[in-house]
């Protein structure tokens, strides 16, 4: 076990995922789902699960929409329905259905306790904090240490990025592995040559008349594990659970699931072996490039491959890295006029060429002198991995899109591209905005670093020049973060979260920014700071302050559904965060404000910290692991034992984020005196040491404090789980009459609309003369207690719908909820 942590980066590597644990868990499931996103994507999971169907993707929750669900792709639901089946969360084939007859003990499950919240939604933190690593892991081996943790700290403790990752939705699923991918890329194309080009050790195994050699390094074994876990599972899925039909006059023939999958199986044994042809873990870094782009492609379609080989291209062309790519340490990269010349050479004399190679590739003294063959084995080599990349991608994302088209046909394909990708781009519901859109979204997104970051980007400009790794890693990062932004402004349809992949990019600026100033600050970086980054950063907050909701806008799309507003806001003293904000935008401000003025002072005297510390002595020792270690653990179990337990309505925790803020401050506190403070400014480390401190806390009160104060008005929770504290048995049906919010269905179980009920007893009341059938439904349902779920501006209205002997027995018994009611009324 202490070969685990036996080195510096491994230390620090588990030391930050801890700090991460701190943050996000501790309450992560102590709230309701949010609608309409949270409880959608969990309904439809859970309906994967209750059919055992991981292939097709179902949503029969309302009679405006069909039974099929093909907005997005199957990743972020096949997440959800693990974390429910590790939860003991199975949906059984025969839950109860409103009004017959059927076991009632499954009913309650997803309403009341809080089992299906946590299961929903730590595999999405577990993907925030696997995004947070691959920061980590890119910056550490190209800037060091100290930029990756800062890198990495302004990332986390972001508004938007640690909001998402606390959501049950397919932005952190597809964002996690594109910063996964490109992260891989980077180090493929960042790193020094030496170090990327370097030869890999290699193994040898006799298998009769074969000699197979395979790379002999941890990370092409990594990449294999990756490569196994992702791609086989689905292929046994698949291959179990479609059949292919195949036409043959006027009768058919039906094939099992594994032939139309031998394709992408014989994609996997492709990559498997040639794979192992691998000489430098610059490719294999590709590999799993390609690989986690796959993955993206399986949470929101081919974006999640496109964005990744945009940024790549870009970075290619703006630093003339194809040259290297196409004749690596060949002397044509030197001379790019004699490229043309090369390439008819191999054209026109193929078969003497050859030849000619034969011979040459036994001359070992004058194999390196040889220009035809060097040239000719480095052109082979890279475009055979660059292949090798492309078969894992084909193997990991294709055979899921396969499976639905033999399914369901063009019909599926139709509406997920043409509709969520064409019709979205041309503009499709969302929001809309020109160019300047987001960067409001990222002052807000961005905050309590907003500053910095504006500061990171403008001094970047004059610190672009790639003559060493940390230069090659500022412009990547820069690209990064201008390609998402150009690409998703581009796109007519716009929700504030559409940033999300953006934002890696810039909390690597930031991090190349932070650890400048604590090791060789500038005059005019101080400066920039002051008077630029500091008042962008008192505006952003002013506009939190003002208006918090629109801190909930940063993932939830109230503001698309009602644009003058939102949602409405609760009423009551405890509900105005205008001066809470206020006091910490003010906080954040005036830590910015000594930070930047602290490296003035620092500048101005230079002083300049040793060249020795920029990454040998940031450590943490391993004796203090185990403290660090407890610090997490101590803060869940804390939390739990504080969090109030489930009864019969909302109960925010007014003071856990005092908990959660604490324990992450303290813990950054105790990385920053492991190791952060040797041999540097020790001035600016503690000024940027107070904004990490209050950027925790921060994190605590906007996740812990705000996020829960919301969500009884945000999410159904309270008000389903009222329901079925209160009904005396199943015959006593829940009525949602004019809902479309989700929550509805997911809490119920689906029992309000489920697809195995008759039509007559569904009691989902939406569009198609929905006030006659529920007048139908009541008259056909005389002589019992039901309950209504409905819209407060709708309550009266409804009483109006009643028989005329029911309306006075009409009453609210639980209005938790500042947008619906739980009502009952004797029928």
């Amino acid at each position: 076990m202490t070969s685990m942590w036996k080195t510096p980066e491994r230390r620090l590597t588990i030391a930050l995922i801890l700090f991460l644990l701190t943050l996000y868990v501790p309450f992560a499931g102590n709230y309701g789902m949010w609608d309409p996103w949270e409880t959608h994507y969990s309904e439809v999971a859970r309906q994967m699960l209750m059919r055992h169907d991981y292939v097709s993707l179902w949503w029969p929750g309302s009679p405006q929409d069909r039974n099929e669900f093909w907005s997005k792709p199957v990743l972020t639901f096949w997440l959800i329905a693990m974390g429910m089946k590790v939860a003991g969360l199975e949906a059984h084939e025969s839950p109860s259905i409103m009004g017959q007859a059927g076991p009632q003990q499954f009913d309650s499950e997803m309403a009341v306790g809080w089992t299906a919240e946590w299961a929903a939604r730590i595999p999405f933190i577990l993907c925030a904090i696997a995004c947070v690593w691959a920061v980590w892991e890119l910056t550490r081996r190209l800037a060091g240490r100290r930029a990756a943790l800062w890198a990495c700290i302004v990332l986390a403790t972001s508004s938007q990025f640690f909001f998402v990752a606390r959501q049950a939705m397919t932005d952190m699923a597809f964002v996690a592995p594109i910063a996964v991918a490109l992260c891989f890329a980077g180090l493929a194309l960042c790193l020094p040559e030496e170090e990327s080009e370097a030869a890999l050790g290699r193994r040898q195994k006799t298998l009769g008349p074969l000699r197979v050699s395979w790379p002999d390094v941890p990370i092409y074994y990594a990449c294999l594990a990756l490569a196994v876990l992702t791609v086989v599972p689905q292929l046994v899925l698949m291959s179990a659970q479609v059949q292919l039909t195949i036409p043959i006059g006027k009768h058919a023939m039906r094939v099992a699931g594994i032939v139309p999958m031998l394709p992408w199986v014989l994609a996997f044994l492709g990559y498997l072996l040639v794979s192992t042809f691998a000489t430098s873990r610059k490719q294999i870094y590709l590999h799993i490039a390609f690989l986690m782009g796959g993955i993206a492609t399986l949470a929101k379609g081919p974006a999640g491959i496109a964005l990744p080989v945009i940024v790549v291209l870009a970075y290619v062309i703006v630093q003339g890295v194809w040259r290297k790519w196409l004749l690596p340490k060949s002397p044509l990269h030197q001379h790019p006029e004699w490229l043309l010349t090369a390439v008819g050479l191999v054209l026109i004399c193929c078969p003497p060429l050859l030849i000619l190679l034969k011979f040459t590739r036994k001359n070992d003294e004058t194999h390196e002198r040889n220009l035809l063959w060097d040239s000719a084995r480095y052109m082979w080599r890279h475009p055979l991995q660059i292949i090798a990349g492309l078969l894992i991608f084909i193997a990991v994302a294709f055979p899921w899109y396969h499976a639905m088209l033999i399914r369901h046909g063009m019909g599926f394909w139709n509406e997920f591209i043409g509709d969520n990708y064409v019709r979205r781009a041309a503009g499709r519901h969302g929001d809309r905005g020109t160019f300047e859109y987001y960067i409001t979204q990222i002052g807000h997104g961005m905050f309590p670093w907003v500053g910095v970051v504006v500061a990171a980007v403008i001094t970047s400009l004059s610190r672009l020049a790639p003559t060493d790794a940390r230069g090659r890693l500022r412009a990547f990062a820069l690209l990064w973060f201008l390609v998402m932004y150009s690409v998703m402004s581009l796109v007519n349809t716009k929700f504030h979260h559409y940033i999300l992949p953006g934002l890696p990019g810039l909390a690597i600026l930031a991090g190349l920014y932070l650890d400048e100033l604590t090791t060789n600050p500038r005059k005019r970086d101080a400066l920039v700071l002051l008077l630029l980054g500091a008042p962008l950063l008192a505006l952003a907050g002013r506009d939190l302050s003002l208006f918090p909701a629109r801190l909930t806008w940063l993932f939830d799309y109230d503001y698309v559904n009602a644009p003058n507003g939102g949602r409405p806001w609760p009423t009551t003293s405890d509900y105005d965060y205008t001066s809470r904000v206020g006091w910490f935008a003010l906080f954040a401000t005036a830590a910015t404000v000594l930070l930047a003025l602290i490296t003035w002072w620092r500048a101005r005297s230079k002083q300049v910290s040793s060249e020795e510390s920029a990454d040998s002595h940031i450590d943490v020792p391993a004796s203090l692991l185990p403290v660090l270690a407890i610090i997490p653990i101590a803060t869940v179990i804390i939390a739990e034992v504080w969090q109030p337990k489930f009864t019969d309505g909302p109960h925010p925790l007014a003071n856990g984020w005092i908990l959660v803020g604490a324990a992450g401050g303290a813990f950054l506190l105790i990385l920053v005196g492991a190791g952060l403070l040797k041999d540097t400014l020790r001035g600016t480390t503690i000024g940027l040491a107070l904004a990490g401190v209050f950027a925790c806390v921060w994190t605590g009160w906007a996740l812990d404090r705000h996020l829960t104060d919301l969500s009884p008005h945000w999410s159904q929770k309270h008000v389903i789980a009222s329901y079925y504290l209160n009904r005396k048995s199943n015959e006593e049906p829940l009525i949602a009459w004019m809902m479309y919010w989700r929550g509805e269905t997911f809490y119920s179980e689906n029992a309000i609309y489920d697809h195995r009920a008759k039509q007559d007893e569904k009691t989902v009341f939406l569009q198609d003369r929905a006030n006659e059938k529920l007048q139908t439904y009541l008259k056909t349902h005389p002589g019992r207690r039901v309950f209504f779920i409905v819209e407060r501006s709708r309550f009266e209205t409804l009483r109006g719908l009643l028989p005329e002997a029911a309306r006075p027995t009409l009453k609210a018994i639980d209005d938790t909820n500042n947008k619906v009611f739980l009502a009952v009324a004797q029928i």
